[in-house]
């Protein structure tokens, strides 16, 4: 019978269970302790795992937890070797997850068309209006049918 998952999906989702647990329990770093695993992705051979973090401490904190996840990293592939009984423990990559901030973007993005705003980032930086922009009527006129490009009316 066909499984409706990928072996990959299914060993993600323990691997993210038992990373969060050896960060609770097991790991004794307190760089560590406000970190939560909020996905993890597998290679399709399972060697390799890309795991995404959130961190309840700021920005400043992040190179610590960076830190505290590298020297922690061959515990952790060595405790998901022995608890999951896996012929090969993953390589971990630690990445911070940014899905929170951009999703929120996108629904700061959604709010001002809905208002009918045109968007922050589409709107031109104060120093480019003014003069610069050039209005209807002085605008070089197009070139006449069958007349070369640049060489306009005189």
């Amino acid at each position: 019978m066909a499984h409706p998952f990928k072996r990959a999906d299914r060993v993600s989702g323990l691997i993210q269970q038992e990373l969060s647990r050896l960060l609770w329990r097991e790991v004794k770093d307190p760089r560590l302790a406000q970190v939560t695993i909020t996905a993890v992705r597998l290679s399709p051979d399972l060697r390799y795992a890309r795991v995404l973090f959130r961190t309840l401490g700021g920005p400043e904190q992040l190179p610590g937890v960076l830190e505290g996840l590298a020297s922690a990293r061959g515990f952790l592939r060595g405790e998901l070797g022995r608890h999951l009984h896996l012929r090969y423990a993953p390589e971990l990559a630690f990445e911070l997850d940014r899905s929170v901030e951009w999703s929120l973007q996108v629904a700061q993005l959604l709010r001002e068309v809905q208002a009918g705003e045109p968007p922050a980032e589409a709107q031109p930086p104060a120093e480019a209006q003014g003069p610069a922009e050039a209005h209807e009527e002085d605008r070089p006129e197009a070139p006449a049918e069958g007349e070369p490009p640049g060489e306009g009316p005189r």
